[in-house]
């Protein structure tokens, strides 16, 4: 119960980290393309070193540091982001500082991002990121309105980032990781793992959400009619304060301000149905809404169809974060590869949608269309060449389908049994019977290869060989997941029992302990 309070609280943590980093982002934009003293190169380096930080962090975290490590280098993190307040004007020597803050806050974001991948699991992954995503929009909807109303100036947004930082830096140090990871089950057959054509597609699908997320950012803040209705309506929720921003400015945080709230309202159903109708399923919800916003906004250009994109756009950005935290848990490679691959799919889709939204912003209404559509249709291609993440429900109730586990000797003599449900069988004799038919059968066919699985009307007993024990599950149904598990306790049972196994002299009072491995193994948390 304590630890499952402790990664409700690590979910908000990161959800307000995330909050923070997109506020950082969009401000840093805002003021890059309406200031004219600052240029377009003080947000790309910035930008490029965020980028470059998230690829580099995540590449040493998948080295594995330890706790003093990486509560030193949030102390850094948080230290900078302190420091950055007191930076006055604009000049060389900021866009470094800057530069290097963006290089350092990457490491929370990765960290954050690295952690949440094991203390969550793939039937409720959907559910935690919508649940992040819920604290990190409700994060910018009171940072955005703190500022548009006048009673925070953006400055002091760093002092709290740096002091929540440096909090971090003394949590992580204490809580013990290890009791907080979460074992994950693995519902893939081990000789699918890492297959990159599948991992292509959902890179791919990212990609085109990205670019659609980019062209609906720059549009917001370009679009004068956007800008100048954004900035009206602002006047009404926040009052006479927002006059110190320029038109455009204000619009865009105003916009921000809004796709919070459809973050806040539509975080957590989104993460829900990731959980219940699957991965695919939410992304082709994105590109609905993404068709929608579009075809509404270009054919009839109004005020009511203007709110729509936005909430279609908020909607179809939630389901991005949501994609991005579940996926990044969900693909079966080493970690640096799946966050390499996501990141990259992601943030250069976002790049790319950005170029091409300042160059459709001179372009005629059917060039526009027919961009985004292309898009579009690039962006469902993917999703039908993808294969969903998300298990079968029977895959993920295999607790209820094991009946009884059994481990042979190549003799025939039973070495252990464990039954999960009552159970009158005769274990010798099931141990030789079972025993005697997978010898039989191979001889019998002249095939090497052994009986991996015995079919009934009412049941399945999967085997699972080593080199001196046969291990037997009867079950219900054959799952993925429960030949995983025969597979992993034959591992862990003869690297226990390894100098026990070769001549072992039928004394089964050895093999006590084994009731914790199997434990362990088959018994959910």
């Amino acid at each position: 119960m304590q630890n499952g309070k402790i990664r409700i609280f690590l979910l908000i943590l990161w959800g307000v980290f995330w909050g923070f980093g997109l506020l950082y982002l969009t401000v840093f934009l805002l003021d890059t393309l309406y200031f004219p003293s600052k240029s377009l190169f003080s947000f790309i380096l910035p930008l490029l070193c965020i980028l470059t930080g998230l690829f580099f962090w995540n590449w040493v975290l998948s080295k594995k540091i330890n706790k003093k490590i990486t509560s030193f280098l949030f102390l850094i993190s948080g230290i900078l982001s302190v420091g950055t307040y007191f930076l006055q004007g604009y000049n060389q020597f900021n866009i470094f500082w800057h530069s290097i803050l963006g290089f350092m806050l990457a490491f929370p974001l990765s960290f954050n991002n690295f952690q949440f991948t094991r203390v969550t699991t793939i039937s409720n992954r959907g559910f935690s990121a919508g649940f992040l995503a819920f604290f990190m929009g409700l994060t910018i909807l009171i940072l955005t309105f703190l500022n548009l109303s006048g009673i925070a100036s953006y400055p002091i947004f760093f002092i709290l980032i740096g002091i929540l930082t440096l909090i971090t830096s003394f949590l992580y140090y204490i809580i013990d990781w290890d009791a907080l990871f979460v074992k994950e089950e693995s519902f893939t057959r081990r000789s699918e793992k890492g297959s990159m054509k599948k991992n292509l597609s959902y890179i791919m699908v990212l990609f085109t959400i990205g670019i659609l997320i980019g062209y609906g950012l720059i549009f917001e803040i370009e679009n004068p009619e956007w800008a100048t209705f954004l900035f009206n309506l602002g006047e009404i929720i926040f009052g006479s304060t927002i006059q110190d921003y320029l038109i455009t400015h204000s619009g865009g945080m105003i916009g921000l301000f809004f796709v919070a709230i459809s973050f806040c309202i539509t975080s957590i159903i989104w993460g829900k149905l990731a959980d219940i109708k699957g991965r695919k399923s939410i992304m082709i919800s994105a590109f609905v809404f993404s068709i929608l916003g579009i075809v509404v906004f270009e054919l009839f250009r109004h005020i009511i169809t203007f709110t729509f994109a936005a909430i279609s756009w908020g909607c179809m950005t939630t389901i991005f974060i949501i994609l991005l935290n579940t996926l990044l848990g969900d693909l079966k490679i080493p970690f640096f590869k799946r966050s390499f691959n996501i990141y990259s799919g992601a943030y250069f889709g976002m790049g790319t949608g950005v170029i091409i939204s300042l160059f459709l912003l001179t372009q005629s209404l059917t060039t526009i269309f027919l961009t985004c559509s292309t898009i579009i249709i690039i962006g469902f291609i993917a999703i039908l060449r993808s294969e969903e993440t998300l298990p079968d429900t029977s895959e993920l109730d295999w607790f209820s389908a094991i009946q009884h586990l059994y481990i042979i000797y190549h003799n025939g003599i039973c070495m252990y049994n464990y039954p999960f449900r009552p159970s009158k069988s005769d274990d010798q004799l099931f141990a030789g019977g079972i025993t005697g038919i997978s010898t039989m059968i191979q001889e019998l066919t002249e095939n090497k290869s052994r009986l991996k699985a015995i079919r009934q009307e009412r049941g399945i007993v999967l085997l699972e060989y080593g080199e001196f024990i046969t291990y037997v599950l009867i079950c219900s149904k054959e799952l993925t997941v429960l030949h995983n598990k025969l597979q992993e306790l034959q591992n862990e049972f003869e690297d226990f029992y390894e100098d026990i196994i070769p001549s072992w002299n039928g004394n089964d009072s050895v093999f006590i302990p084994t009731r914790k491995i199997i434990e362990k193994i088959f018994i959910p948390e």
